[in-house]
């Protein structure tokens, strides 16, 4: 198994601050339930005001906006946003739809670009981009014998260019067993993404990519031709549509 082999690898290359997120290959995914439908209120968990109301605001989704950039507007965690809102794995924000954000005062406008405004900072240009342009064919947490349920599956074309989601340092460009040839990118703040079933890979293990740069090929594996992409923040898998713009998704 791919989960027994990472840590290994991650020896071999001695990166040992990165070490962490890959033994967090073996901590099973949660699955969380419930979801939060656009224009309506979410059912809200959390503490709570004097008059019995949950302590926060809501603030209503515009076009591409992600989870991931209202966290880091709002400072809270997106597994917050997660938990409180019970958004399911499977689910990705839709424009109007309501998030509830505890312990927030106001609600915020998400600056477009990084200049950002008064009442809300500037989110950096560390953001996720979509590795290629593609449809889901595989979700996290999915059971599904077909795809590995840490990350999502992105359909693609044979030697369609896959490009780095973040900037960062390649710690891991090498064939593993289960992901084919790998590319692993450190994002030096916790997060780290992993690119499978490529064919050719276009960097090497110690480079430095800036976001958008091409890194791998896809692999020509059929009828089931696909990217294999997962998300780890602080060792443990997370759910990439959570940090990916729904705007820019193939549907």
């Amino acid at each position: 198994m791919v989960e027994f082999q990472l840590p290994k690898l991650i020896t071999r290359v001695r990166f040992p601050s990165l070490a962490p997120i890959f033994m967090g290959l073996v901590v099973p995914a949660l699955l969380l339930g419930g979801c939060a439908s656009v224009e309506q209120m979410p059912t809200v968990t959390g503490p709570m005001t004097a008059s019995g109301r949950p302590s926060g605001v809501y603030h209503k989704v515009q076009k591409g906006e992600t989870l991931w950039r209202i966290a880091k507007v709002y400072n809270v965690n997106v597994d917050d946003l997660v938990r409180v809102n019970r958004i399911p794995n499977i689910a990705q924000l839709e424009v109007n739809q309501l998030i509830f954000i505890p312990g927030a005062t106001q609600e915020l406008t998400i600056p477009a670009a990084a200049a950002g405004t008064a009442a809300a900072p500037a989110v950096r240009d560390d953001e996720f981009g979509w590795p290629l342009r593609g449809k889901v064919i595989g979700y996290f947490s999915q059971r599904d014998s077909r795809f590995n349920e840490n990350g999502i599956s992105i359909e693609a074309q044979p030697g369609q260019a896959v490009t780095a989601s973040r900037s960062g340092k390649v710690v891991l460009a090498d064939y593993l067993s289960g992901y084919a040839q790998t590319v692993i990118i450190d994002h030096q703040d916790g997060y780290a993404s992993v690119y499978g079933q490529n064919g050719r890979l276009l960097v090497r293990q110690g480079e430095t990519v800036t976001k958008g740069t091409p890194i791998a090929e896809v692999a020509n594996q059929g009828s089931l031709t696909h990217l294999y992409f997962e998300i780890r923040k602080n060792a443990v898998a997370d759910n990439p549509l959570f940090y990916l713009s729904r705007a820019e998704e193939v549907r």
